[in-house]
C-alpha cells in the first residue's frame, strides 16, 4: 500500500523527559542549542496514564506555544516508542477524524455533512454525520496510545466518561439511527485492537454490548514520520480474537 498522508504535525524541538509532575504537567530537558535554561515545564494534553511512554529519559517531540494564560510555553506532541513515535496530544484528534471522513470509505454511504460537538442524551458526542443515503450517524472519537504484545488497547486508564459515551451511542441507535466509534491507533506495532478489560472492565463490558448491538467499531492505525513531519495512515486494524 502506498503511503497515505493524513495531517501535517510539525514540532519545534526534541526533549528528554525528566519527570511527569502530574497528569497534565512534566519537566523536560530540551535538546539542541538553547539561549535560556534547557530545563522547562511541558503541558501534557492526554488524559491517559501513558506509563510506557512518559518515563524518565524517554524522548519527546515538543511544540512551542506563545499564547497568554498558559503555565508553560511548551506542549508535548509525540513520545518515542522504540523506533517509532506515538501521538500523545488529543488536540489533533478532531483534525485526524475529519481527514478520515473526507478521504476514507468508513460507511456504506459517503458522508455529506458533519457537525462537531453535538449533544445526545446527557453527553456531548464528537460528531453527527449525515450520509448521502439520508441516514444519521453519531460518532465518538477515541485516541489509542497503548499496545501490549502487538494488541492495541483502549483505554490505558479507567474512563467512566468513555463508558457513558458508548452507552449514549447504544441508546441513540434505538431511534433507528446509526452509531460508530472511531479509534485512532497511534501504535505502529499493533496488529489488532480491542477494549482493555484489564484496566477498565466497565468500559470493556459496554464496548462488547455496543459491538453486539451494531455500533460500528472503526480502528484506524497511523504512524508518524518525524523527518517529513507528516502523520500517515497505515490501514484499518481488525478486532483481536478473544
Amino acid at each position: 500500500m502506498d503511503k497515505l498522508r493524513s495531517i501535517k504535525i510539525p514540532y519545534d524541538t526534541r526533549a528528554i523527559l525528566i519527570e511527569r509532575i502530574n497528569r497534565f504537567l512534566a519537566r523536560v530537558e530540551l535538546l539542541g542549542k538553547q539561549r535560556e535554561s534547557s530545563e522547562v515545564l511541558v503541558h501534557i494534553r492526554d488524559p491517559g496514564r501513558l506509563e510506557d511512554l512518559l518515563f524518565p529519559r524517554n524522548e519527546l517531540l515538543l511544540q512551542h506555544k506563545r499564547r497568554k494564560n498558559r503555565k508553560t510555553e511548551w506542549e508535548a506532541i509525540f513520545a518515542k516508542n522504540n523506533s517509532s513515535w506515538v501521538l500523545i496530544n488529543s488536540g489533533f484528534h478532531r483534525a485526524i477524524a475529519e481527514w478520515a471522513f473526507e478521504k476514507l470509505e468508513l460507511f456504506n454511504s459517503p458522508i455529506s455533512n458533519t457537525l462537531a460537538e453535538q449533544r445526545i442524551g446527557k453527553s456531548r458526542i464528537d460528531f453527527l454525520a449525515e450520509l448521502e443515503d439520508n441516514s444519521i450517524v453519531a460518532i465518538e472519537t477515541k485516541g489509542c496510545t497503548l499496545a501490549v504484545n502487538q494488541k492495541a488497547l483502549f483505554p490505558d486508564a479507567p474512563t467512566k466518561r468513555g463508558a457513558r459515551h458508548v452507552s449514549e451511542l447504544i441508546q441513540f441507535m434505538t431511534n433507528g439511527s446509526k452509531a460508530a466509534i472511531l479509534f485512532l491507533i497511534f501504535r505502529a506495532e499493533a496488529r489488532c485492537f480491542y477494549a482493555n478489560k484489564e484496566i477498565d472492565q466497565e468500559f470493556a463490558d459496554i464496548f462488547e454490548q455496543a459491538y453486539k448491538r451494531g455500533v460500528q467499531i472503526i480502528p484506524l492505525q497511523f504512524y508518524y514520520d518525524a523527518k517529513e513531519e507528516w502523520l500517515y495512515y497505515k490501514g484499518k486494524l481488525p478486532l483481536c480474537k478473544k
